[in-house]
């Protein structure tokens, strides 16, 4: 097998989603994984603006990443994030992101999604659960699972640290 089929079999056979964006958080490629965790059609992705997935009250915090990508960031590992599906519910997950390089520049930023809660709509059969489980205003329609917490990561902690100290020097705020 040659390499550009091996590395497609390797795409191919990750359930992680993968997806890259340009410096505007437009969509250039996704695997057919991050389409089945968006629940949108396979090769449906390419030009979907990273807001489109996800919760409208997110999208603050979809800005300020779309700006450290015109920024050249050199990227982040395991971010806690929620994406809204085609249908309206929501998927929880880790992201992670870097740079992809062509001739020495930043072409687009390869992010990995790997769900960790999976929320679908509540059972009719229980209608104070989903009450309780309502997604957060603005996203109407959404309603969300109990999350499963990602175990501590000391070094993810360090990292959100260190990220708020340098928002806080440049004076862009910080997002939660």
């Amino acid at each position: 097998m040659g390499h550009s089929a091996w590395l497609g079999a390797v795409v191919d056979a990750t359930t992680d989603g993968l997806w890259v964006l340009d410096r505007d958080g437009t969509t250039l490629w996704a695997n057919d994984a991050m389409a089945a965790l968006l629940r949108r059609e396979a090769g449906s992705m390419t030009g979907l603006p990273a807001r489109d997935v996800f919760p409208a009250d997110q999208r603050t915090r979809v800005d300020m990443h779309v700006s450290l990508l015109r920024r050249g960031t050199r990227g982040r590992d395991n971010l806690p994030v929620t994406l809204r599906r085609s249908d309206a519910t929501l998927v929880d997950g880790l992201l992670s992101y870097s740079p992809v390089r062509e001739d020495g520049r930043i072409t687009g930023w390869l992010h990995r999604f790997t769900p960790y809660a999976v929320t679908a709509p509540a059972p009719p059969a229980a209608p104070a659960a989903a009450a309780a489980a309502a997604a957060p205003a603005g996203a109407a329609g959404a309603v969300r699972a109990a999350p499963v917490a990602p175990e501590a990561d000391p070094e993810a902690e360090a990292r959100a640290r260190q990220l708020s100290e340098a928002q806080e020097i440049a004076g862009i705020g910080s997002f939660t």
